[in-house]
């Protein structure tokens, strides 16, 4: 099996980036001990988009590292999915049919992806009829237009990850064990699916 991993992470004068590589580090750790080739790519040094696109292709599972910036990505992940979809989406899809419905022709449905991401935002906001900014919604409802994005192109989802509160509340170790527990349960499981 083969794992691309994406940190999104964006360099700016308050968020080096140390935390989004932690998590990154584990993932690709995490996978080599479950028998996967891995390929990164780090947003922020640097990419080829043609290249990009290839290791999408190779992949069996991507794996999506992001801090969350305004309750998005950030700008740099952003351009990079504009650049590497766009640039792909040709094969990325199966050529036009009048027969199929809008958002089913993504030709990418032998791959997985993951997201995972560093927040800001306590837990307890989300999922809560009560919290005044989210209103009742899930971490993955913030992220649903990345979602479509992924799903456009046929990937499937496998359950998210995030760490939360990590300016005022950080439970950074408990939240690294964890996520390596999260990978083995769901990529594991992905990797013990096609044996």
């Amino acid at each position: 099996m083969k794992a691309l991993l994406i940190n999104g992470h964006e360099k700016v004068s308050h968020a080096k980036g140390k935390l989004n590589h932690a998590f990154f580090t584990v993932a690709q750790n995490t996978l080599k001990t479950l028998g996967y080739e891995t390929k990164r790519i780090i947003i922020d040094e640097g990419y080829d988009v043609e290249e990009a696109i290839q290791n999408i292709i190779w992949a069996d599972v991507l794996i999506y590292q992001t801090p969350v910036f305004w309750f998005s990505i950030p700008g740099k992940f952003k351009t990079f999915i504009d650049r590497v979809f766009g640039a792909g989406r040709l094969r990325f899809f199966i050529p036009d049919s009048e027969t199929m419905e809008y958002g089913t022709r993504g030709n990418l449905t032998d791959k997985s992806y993951m997201l995972t991401t560093t927040w800001n935002t306590p837990e307890s906001v989300f999922n809560n009829k009560e919290a005044f900014l989210i209103k009742d919604k899930s971490a993955d409802d913030v992220f649903l237009l990345f979602h479509m994005s992924n799903r456009y192109f046929g990937m499937k989802q496998l359950p998210s990850f995030g760490t939360f509160d990590i300016y005022h509340n950080p439970t950074i170790t408990e939240d690294l064990k964890t996520y390596k527990e999260h990978l083995i349960k769901y990529i594991g499981q992905t990797n013990q699916s096609t044996k």
